[in-house]
Protein backbone atom coordinates (compact mmCIF):
# COMPACT_ATOMS: atom_id res chain seq x y z
CA UNK A 1 0.00 0.00 0.00
CA UNK A 2 1.31 3.61 -0.71
CA UNK A 3 0.99 6.61 1.17
CA UNK A 4 -2.24 7.69 -0.73
CA UNK A 5 -4.17 4.27 -0.05
CA UNK A 6 -3.34 4.08 4.18
CA UNK A 7 -4.94 7.60 4.65
CA UNK A 8 -8.10 6.06 2.47
CA UNK A 9 -7.88 3.19 4.75
CA UNK A 10 -7.49 5.34 7.66
CA UNK A 11 -10.54 7.97 7.22
CA UNK A 12 -13.20 5.30 6.09
CA UNK A 13 -12.92 3.33 9.08
CA UNK A 14 -13.10 6.89 11.37
CA UNK A 15 -15.99 8.06 9.68
CA UNK A 16 -18.44 5.73 10.82
CA UNK A 17 -17.02 5.40 14.42
CA UNK A 18 -16.98 9.15 14.59
CA UNK A 19 -20.29 8.89 13.92
CA UNK A 20 -21.01 5.74 16.49
CA UNK A 21 -18.88 7.53 19.09
CA UNK A 22 -20.29 11.04 18.94
CA UNK A 23 -24.14 9.96 18.19
CA UNK A 24 -24.35 7.14 20.71
CA UNK A 25 -22.55 7.05 24.54
CA UNK A 26 -23.24 3.22 24.86
CA UNK A 27 -22.48 0.36 23.11
CA UNK A 28 -25.37 -1.96 20.59
CA UNK A 29 -26.90 -5.25 21.38
CA UNK A 30 -27.12 -7.05 24.81
CA UNK A 31 -24.12 -9.26 24.76
CA UNK A 32 -21.93 -6.22 24.97
CA UNK A 33 -23.37 -5.52 28.59
CA UNK A 34 -22.01 -9.17 30.03
CA UNK A 35 -18.86 -7.79 29.32
CA UNK A 36 -19.21 -3.98 30.62
CA UNK A 37 -20.83 -5.86 33.69
CA UNK A 38 -17.43 -7.19 34.55
CA UNK A 39 -15.32 -4.99 33.12
CA UNK A 40 -16.66 -1.83 34.69
CA UNK A 41 -18.58 -3.78 37.79
CA UNK A 42 -18.49 -7.01 39.61
CA UNK A 43 -20.37 -9.69 36.55
CA UNK A 44 -17.80 -13.03 36.13
CA UNK A 45 -17.06 -13.85 32.55
CA UNK A 46 -17.74 -17.39 31.80
CA UNK A 47 -14.97 -17.51 28.99
CA UNK A 48 -11.31 -18.95 29.15
CA UNK A 49 -8.53 -18.01 30.58
CA UNK A 50 -7.30 -15.49 27.81
CA UNK A 51 -10.72 -13.62 27.58
CA UNK A 52 -10.93 -12.91 31.22
CA UNK A 53 -6.98 -11.86 31.26
CA UNK A 54 -7.82 -9.93 27.83
CA UNK A 55 -10.99 -8.16 29.15
CA UNK A 56 -8.90 -7.84 32.92
CA UNK A 57 -6.91 -5.19 30.73
CA UNK A 58 -9.33 -3.29 29.73
CA UNK A 59 -10.01 0.11 31.48
CA UNK A 60 -14.18 1.05 32.03
CA UNK A 61 -13.68 4.22 29.85
CA UNK A 62 -16.56 3.83 27.21
CA UNK A 63 -14.44 6.20 24.87
CA UNK A 64 -11.48 4.05 25.46
CA UNK A 65 -13.21 1.19 24.38
CA UNK A 66 -14.77 2.55 21.26
CA UNK A 67 -11.33 3.49 20.36
CA UNK A 68 -9.95 0.01 21.34
CA UNK A 69 -12.71 -1.11 18.67
CA UNK A 70 -12.03 1.18 15.86
CA UNK A 71 -8.49 0.02 16.07
CA UNK A 72 -9.59 -3.40 16.71
CA UNK A 73 -11.52 -2.91 13.05
CA UNK A 74 -8.87 -1.03 11.50
CA UNK A 75 -6.62 -3.83 11.74
CA UNK A 76 -9.16 -5.98 9.71
CA UNK A 77 -9.49 -3.56 7.39
CA UNK A 78 -5.28 -3.07 6.87
CA UNK A 79 -5.22 -6.54 7.02
CA UNK A 80 -7.83 -7.29 4.02
CA UNK A 81 -6.26 -4.83 1.74
CA UNK A 82 -2.60 -7.00 2.35
CA UNK A 83 -4.32 -9.57 1.24
CA UNK A 84 -6.12 -7.70 -1.73
CA UNK A 85 -2.46 -6.68 -2.86
CA UNK A 86 -1.42 -10.35 -3.20
CA UNK A 87 -4.13 -11.74 -4.98
CA UNK A 88 -4.62 -8.69 -7.23
CA UNK A 89 -1.78 -6.98 -9.55
CA UNK A 90 -3.89 -3.92 -9.00
CA UNK A 91 -6.19 -2.46 -7.12
CA UNK A 92 -5.78 -5.18 -4.33
CA UNK A 93 -6.04 -2.70 -1.50
CA UNK A 94 -9.39 -1.48 -2.19
CA UNK A 95 -10.87 -5.19 -0.54
CA UNK A 96 -10.21 -2.39 2.70
CA UNK A 97 -13.11 -0.16 1.55
CA UNK A 98 -15.31 -2.67 -0.27
CA UNK A 99 -15.86 -4.50 2.66
CA UNK A 100 -17.69 -1.76 4.04
CA UNK A 101 -20.34 -2.15 1.31
CA UNK A 102 -21.32 -4.85 4.21
CA UNK A 103 -23.67 -3.48 6.94
CA UNK A 104 -22.32 -6.34 8.80
CA UNK A 105 -18.65 -5.49 8.91
CA UNK A 106 -18.86 -2.67 10.76
CA UNK A 107 -21.81 -3.17 12.95
CA UNK A 108 -19.71 -6.63 14.63
CA UNK A 109 -17.10 -3.19 16.06
CA UNK A 110 -20.46 -1.25 17.72
CA UNK A 111 -20.27 -4.13 20.23
CA UNK A 112 -18.23 -4.87 22.68
CA UNK A 113 -18.06 -8.73 23.30
CA UNK A 114 -15.13 -11.57 23.07
CA UNK A 115 -15.55 -11.98 19.08
CA UNK A 116 -14.43 -8.79 18.22
CA UNK A 117 -10.88 -9.62 19.48
CA UNK A 118 -10.65 -12.46 17.42
CA UNK A 119 -11.18 -10.62 14.29
CA UNK A 120 -7.87 -8.80 13.65
CA UNK A 121 -6.31 -12.38 14.10
CA UNK A 122 -8.46 -13.78 11.81
CA UNK A 123 -8.00 -11.30 8.88
CA UNK A 124 -4.32 -12.00 9.68
CA UNK A 125 -4.63 -15.38 9.68
CA UNK A 126 -6.60 -15.14 5.88
CA UNK A 127 -3.39 -13.08 4.36
CA UNK A 128 -0.60 -15.18 5.53
CA UNK A 129 -2.56 -18.27 4.46
CA UNK A 130 -2.77 -17.25 0.89
CA UNK A 131 0.40 -15.88 1.12
CA UNK A 132 1.58 -19.26 2.01
CA UNK A 133 0.04 -20.27 -1.01
CA UNK A 134 1.38 -18.07 -3.52
CA UNK A 135 4.72 -18.61 -1.68
CA UNK A 136 3.83 -22.02 -1.27
CA UNK A 137 5.62 -21.25 2.29
CA UNK A 138 5.25 -23.90 5.03
CA UNK A 139 6.20 -20.82 7.41
CA UNK A 140 3.29 -18.26 6.62
CA UNK A 141 0.78 -21.37 6.50
CA UNK A 142 1.90 -22.61 10.33
CA UNK A 143 1.52 -18.53 11.08
CA UNK A 144 -1.83 -18.99 9.83
CA UNK A 145 -2.50 -21.89 12.15
CA UNK A 146 -0.67 -20.36 15.18
CA UNK A 147 -3.21 -16.93 14.89
CA UNK A 148 -6.24 -19.16 14.29
CA UNK A 149 -5.14 -21.11 17.27
CA UNK A 150 -5.13 -18.18 19.39
CA UNK A 151 -8.37 -16.91 18.21
CA UNK A 152 -9.90 -19.68 19.09
CA UNK A 153 -9.28 -19.52 22.44
CA UNK A 154 -10.74 -16.00 22.02
CA UNK A 155 -13.83 -16.78 20.19
CA UNK A 156 -15.10 -20.23 19.39
CA UNK A 157 -15.61 -19.34 15.73
CA UNK A 158 -12.56 -19.29 14.45
CA UNK A 159 -12.53 -23.20 14.21
CA UNK A 160 -14.75 -23.07 11.41
CA UNK A 161 -11.65 -21.36 9.01
CA UNK A 162 -9.04 -24.86 9.69
CA UNK A 163 -11.90 -26.85 7.43
CA UNK A 164 -12.30 -23.88 5.29
CA UNK A 165 -8.51 -23.69 4.53
CA UNK A 166 -8.23 -27.24 4.08
CA UNK A 167 -9.41 -27.43 0.77
CA UNK A 168 -5.67 -25.53 0.12
CA UNK A 169 -3.33 -26.64 2.63
CA UNK A 170 -1.91 -30.45 3.63
CA UNK A 171 -1.44 -28.56 7.06
CA UNK A 172 -4.47 -27.69 7.51
CA UNK A 173 -6.15 -31.02 6.73
CA UNK A 174 -3.64 -32.64 9.43
CA UNK A 175 -5.21 -30.10 11.33
CA UNK A 176 -8.58 -30.12 10.67
CA UNK A 177 -9.05 -33.98 11.23
CA UNK A 178 -8.09 -34.30 14.81
CA UNK A 179 -10.35 -31.22 15.32
CA UNK A 180 -13.17 -32.81 13.85
CA UNK A 181 -12.71 -35.75 15.81
CA UNK A 182 -12.53 -34.22 18.72
CA UNK A 183 -15.33 -31.15 18.73
CA UNK A 184 -17.77 -32.64 15.87
CA UNK A 185 -20.72 -32.60 18.15
CA UNK A 186 -20.03 -29.20 19.21
CA UNK A 187 -19.41 -28.36 15.81
CA UNK A 188 -22.00 -29.59 14.50
CA UNK A 189 -24.62 -28.08 17.21
CA UNK A 190 -23.58 -24.41 16.42
CA UNK A 191 -23.87 -24.27 12.66
CA UNK A 192 -27.54 -25.27 13.07
CA UNK A 193 -30.13 -22.78 12.27
CA UNK A 194 -32.48 -22.02 15.50
CA UNK A 195 -35.74 -21.70 15.19
CA UNK A 196 -38.49 -19.74 14.38
CA UNK A 197 -36.63 -17.95 12.05
CA UNK A 198 -38.53 -14.45 13.27
CA UNK A 199 -38.68 -13.81 17.43
CA UNK A 200 -39.00 -9.70 17.42
CA UNK A 201 -35.25 -9.47 19.10
CA UNK A 202 -34.31 -12.86 20.58
CA UNK A 203 -33.51 -14.55 17.70
CA UNK A 204 -34.15 -11.84 14.99
CA UNK A 205 -31.63 -12.56 12.32
CA UNK A 206 -28.16 -13.84 14.31
CA UNK A 207 -29.49 -17.94 14.53
CA UNK A 208 -31.82 -18.03 11.56
CA UNK A 209 -31.63 -19.60 7.75
CA UNK A 210 -31.13 -16.87 4.82
CA UNK A 211 -31.77 -13.98 6.62
CA UNK A 212 -28.40 -12.93 7.10
CA UNK A 213 -27.37 -12.37 3.73
CA UNK A 214 -29.19 -9.27 3.39
CA UNK A 215 -26.76 -7.75 5.78
CA UNK A 216 -24.18 -8.38 3.45
CA UNK A 217 -26.25 -5.99 1.16
CA UNK A 218 -23.99 -4.54 -2.07
CA UNK A 219 -21.29 -7.03 -1.30
CA UNK A 220 -22.43 -10.22 -2.96
CA UNK A 221 -21.59 -8.18 -5.81
CA UNK A 222 -17.94 -9.99 -5.60
CA UNK A 223 -19.14 -13.77 -5.84
CA UNK A 224 -18.43 -12.08 -10.13
CA UNK A 225 -15.11 -11.41 -9.45
CA UNK A 226 -14.09 -14.46 -7.01
CA UNK A 227 -10.80 -15.93 -8.43
CA UNK A 228 -10.38 -19.90 -8.24
CA UNK A 229 -8.01 -19.65 -5.50
CA UNK A 230 -11.01 -17.75 -3.53
CA UNK A 231 -13.44 -20.50 -4.02
CA UNK A 232 -13.12 -23.18 -1.93
CA UNK A 233 -13.26 -20.63 1.07
CA UNK A 234 -16.41 -18.98 -0.63
CA UNK A 235 -18.41 -21.71 -0.97
CA UNK A 236 -17.75 -23.16 2.88
CA UNK A 237 -18.63 -19.80 4.56
CA UNK A 238 -21.83 -19.48 1.64
CA UNK A 239 -23.33 -22.60 2.88
CA UNK A 240 -22.46 -22.03 6.09
CA UNK A 241 -24.29 -18.61 6.03
CA UNK A 242 -27.21 -19.87 4.40
CA UNK A 243 -27.59 -22.16 7.08
CA UNK A 244 -27.19 -20.36 10.31
CA UNK A 245 -26.75 -16.57 9.50
CA UNK A 246 -24.23 -15.74 12.63
CA UNK A 247 -21.75 -16.13 10.59
CA UNK A 248 -22.85 -14.14 7.51
CA UNK A 249 -19.62 -12.09 9.28
CA UNK A 250 -17.26 -14.31 8.32
CA UNK A 251 -17.87 -14.00 4.70
CA UNK A 252 -16.90 -10.72 4.19
CA UNK A 253 -13.34 -10.69 4.25
CA UNK A 254 -13.77 -13.12 1.19
CA UNK A 255 -16.30 -11.21 -0.74
CA UNK A 256 -14.32 -7.98 -0.80
CA UNK A 257 -11.72 -9.64 -2.12
CA UNK A 258 -14.03 -10.93 -4.88
CA UNK A 259 -15.46 -7.61 -5.05
CA UNK A 260 -12.14 -6.03 -6.19
CA UNK A 261 -11.71 -8.96 -8.87
CA UNK A 262 -15.36 -7.81 -10.01
CA UNK A 263 -14.07 -4.33 -10.05
CA UNK A 264 -11.38 -4.83 -11.95
CA UNK A 265 -13.07 -6.40 -15.15
CA UNK A 266 -15.90 -4.50 -15.47
CA UNK A 267 -15.92 -2.46 -18.76
CA UNK A 268 -16.16 1.03 -17.66
CA UNK A 269 -16.28 2.45 -21.65
CA UNK A 270 -19.84 1.17 -21.56
CA UNK A 271 -21.03 2.98 -18.55
CA UNK A 272 -19.22 6.67 -19.13
CA UNK A 273 -16.00 7.92 -17.58
CA UNK A 274 -17.53 8.97 -14.43
CA UNK A 275 -18.92 4.79 -13.44
CA UNK A 276 -15.36 4.27 -11.76
CA UNK A 277 -15.43 7.17 -9.65
CA UNK A 278 -19.00 5.98 -8.53
CA UNK A 279 -17.57 2.75 -7.50
CA UNK A 280 -14.74 4.38 -5.29
CA UNK A 281 -16.80 6.60 -3.54
CA UNK A 282 -19.78 4.06 -2.95
CA UNK A 283 -17.98 2.38 0.23
CA UNK A 284 -17.87 5.87 1.92
CA UNK A 285 -21.00 6.58 1.38
CA UNK A 286 -21.99 3.45 3.03
CA UNK A 287 -19.59 3.40 5.63
CA UNK A 288 -21.38 7.03 6.72
CA UNK A 289 -24.68 5.20 6.69
CA UNK A 290 -24.06 1.94 8.67
CA UNK A 291 -22.97 5.01 11.33
CA UNK A 292 -26.06 6.34 11.43
CA UNK A 293 -27.68 3.36 11.15
CA UNK A 294 -25.75 2.39 14.05
CA UNK A 295 -27.67 4.54 16.02
CA UNK A 296 -31.27 2.92 15.73
CA UNK A 297 -29.90 0.14 17.45
CA UNK A 298 -30.68 -1.00 20.56
CA UNK A 299 -30.61 -0.62 23.52
CA UNK A 300 -32.46 2.70 22.99
CA UNK A 301 -33.03 5.90 25.27
CA UNK A 302 -36.82 4.36 25.56
CA UNK A 303 -35.41 1.21 26.47
CA UNK A 304 -33.21 1.94 29.01
CA UNK A 305 -35.83 4.06 30.30
CA UNK A 306 -37.91 1.01 30.63
CA UNK A 307 -35.35 -0.75 32.56
CA UNK A 308 -34.69 1.85 34.70
CA UNK A 309 -38.58 2.75 35.60
CA UNK A 310 -39.10 -1.51 36.41
CA UNK A 311 -35.92 -1.17 39.18
CA UNK A 312 -37.60 2.17 40.44
CA UNK A 313 -40.98 0.58 41.12
CA UNK A 314 -39.67 -3.22 42.07
CA UNK A 315 -39.53 -3.21 45.83
CA UNK A 316 -36.68 -6.08 45.67
CA UNK A 317 -33.34 -5.68 43.58
CA UNK A 318 -34.87 -8.60 41.17
CA UNK A 319 -37.77 -8.44 38.66
CA UNK A 320 -38.89 -10.76 35.96
CA UNK A 321 -38.35 -9.73 32.23
CA UNK A 322 -37.90 -11.44 28.72
CA UNK A 323 -34.44 -13.14 28.52
CA UNK A 324 -32.87 -10.51 25.91
CA UNK A 325 -32.92 -7.42 28.55
CA UNK A 326 -31.04 -9.75 31.39
CA UNK A 327 -27.63 -8.18 30.64
CA UNK A 328 -29.24 -4.43 30.76
CA UNK A 329 -31.13 -5.35 34.16
CA UNK A 330 -27.68 -6.37 35.26
CA UNK A 331 -25.73 -3.31 34.15
CA UNK A 332 -28.54 -1.19 35.70
CA UNK A 333 -27.75 -3.00 39.23
CA UNK A 334 -31.27 -5.07 39.21
CA UNK A 335 -30.79 -8.48 39.35
CA UNK A 336 -33.40 -11.24 37.27
CA UNK A 337 -32.88 -14.96 36.04
CA UNK A 338 -34.19 -14.47 32.54
CA UNK A 339 -30.55 -13.41 30.96
CA UNK A 340 -28.35 -14.89 28.70
CA UNK A 341 -30.35 -16.93 26.42
CA UNK A 342 -34.05 -17.75 24.79
CA UNK A 343 -36.39 -18.82 27.83
CA UNK A 344 -39.65 -17.90 29.16
CA UNK A 345 -40.68 -16.77 32.27
CA UNK A 346 -43.58 -17.78 34.51
CA UNK A 347 -45.69 -14.94 35.41
CA UNK A 348 -44.90 -14.27 39.29
CA UNK A 349 -45.16 -11.75 42.30
CA UNK A 350 -43.68 -8.69 41.58
CA UNK A 351 -42.39 -6.27 38.63
CA UNK A 352 -42.12 -7.78 35.38
CA UNK A 353 -40.61 -6.05 32.41
CA UNK A 354 -41.90 -7.25 28.82
CA UNK A 355 -43.31 -6.68 25.37
CA UNK A 356 -45.61 -9.81 25.98
CA UNK A 357 -49.30 -9.35 26.88
CA UNK A 358 -50.14 -10.25 30.58
CA UNK A 359 -53.05 -10.30 32.93
CA UNK A 360 -51.66 -8.13 35.33
CA UNK A 361 -51.96 -4.21 35.71
CA UNK A 362 -49.69 -2.37 33.39
CA UNK A 363 -47.59 0.54 35.16
CA UNK A 364 -46.31 2.08 32.63
CA UNK A 365 -45.74 1.83 28.37
CA UNK A 366 -42.27 2.61 26.90
CA UNK A 367 -43.30 1.47 23.21
CA UNK A 368 -42.98 -2.10 23.03
CA UNK A 369 -42.07 -2.90 26.40
CA UNK A 370 -44.43 -2.90 28.94
CA UNK A 371 -43.44 -2.82 33.03
CA UNK A 372 -46.30 -4.72 35.13
CA UNK A 373 -46.84 -5.02 38.27
CA UNK A 374 -48.10 -8.41 39.14
CA UNK A 375 -49.60 -9.69 42.48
Amino acid sequence: MNKKQIPLLFLITLIPFLIFSVGRPDFVGGDSYYFLNHVCGEGELGEGDLVRTIFGWVPCNFILIKILLFLLCLSCVFAIALTGNLLYDQNGWMAGLFIFLAPIFFAEFTKFENDQFAFPLIFLAIYFYYKGFFKNSFINRLTAIVLLVFAAQIWGGAVLFFPAFAFGSILFVLSTIPLLIIYWKQLFFTVLPRFPVFDLFGNVWENSLVVGIAYLFLLPLGFNGLSKILLPQMVFFTALLLLNSKFVFLATPFLALGFVGYFNKLDYSKYGKNFKQIFLWLPFFMAISWGFVSLTQPPLDYQWDAVEFALQESERPGITNDWDLGHWVYYKGGRTEQVGGPQDFNISKGIILSRKELPCPVLKEFNELKVYRCD
